[in-house]
């Protein structure tokens, strides 16, 4: 967990931050209701500084701003908010692939996942295309070349789930 000097550091890297943090940074003495109403801050900008949401935001703002400028227009550059879903199960992370997968053909980016070089899936159809050749083959190092690419850790993280394939 970072400190409180270390939050108020970071945060003002980014914002200007208020009288009390500035004097804080700068160790001058504090009494107890400034230390109180700091505390209170310095928690409020710990969550904010973690969040994605917040991160998106600040993303957002910089962007918006400058494109406002160019069309000389106000208002939000992006119409919907950044969103963010939890993959509970296998299904729901297969979908989730697919989904990602399937984006630059629905941009016409790629006419085919396999001309997509966008995403992991060209790469994980060549690892297929092979593995058909070596099977095709009677390969002697198919049973390696399954143990290699098909061995799938599984890390669990509470609810969520992340897998990597080696």
């Amino acid at each position: 967990m970072r400190t409180d000097k270390e939050i108020v550091e970071r945060w003002h890297c980014i914002y200007k931050g208020n009288l009390l943090s500035q004097r804080f940074i700068r160790d001058e003495l504090l009494d107890k209701a400034e230390t109180r109403v700091l505390k209170e801050i310095i928690e409020n900008w710990r969550e904010r500084l973690f969040s994605i949401s917040q991160f998106m935001q600040l993303i957002n703002e910089g962007i918006a701003r400058e494109a406002n400028a160019e069309d000389q227009c106000t208002g939000r550059f992006w119409e919907g908010r950044y969103k963010s879903q939890a993959l509970l199960d296998e299904a729901a992370l297969a979908a989730c692939m697919a989904y990602v997968d399937l984006n630059p053909i629905r941009a016409k980016m790629a006419n085919t996942p396999e001309n997509s070089s966008h995403t992991s899936i060209k790469r994980r159809i060549k690892k297929l295309n092979r593995l058909v050749l070596l099977i095709r083959l009677g390969s002697s190092q198919l049973i390696y070349w399954l143990l290699l690419v098909t061995h799938v850790k599984r890390y669990q993280k509470g609810c969520h789930f992340a897998y990597k394939i080696i």
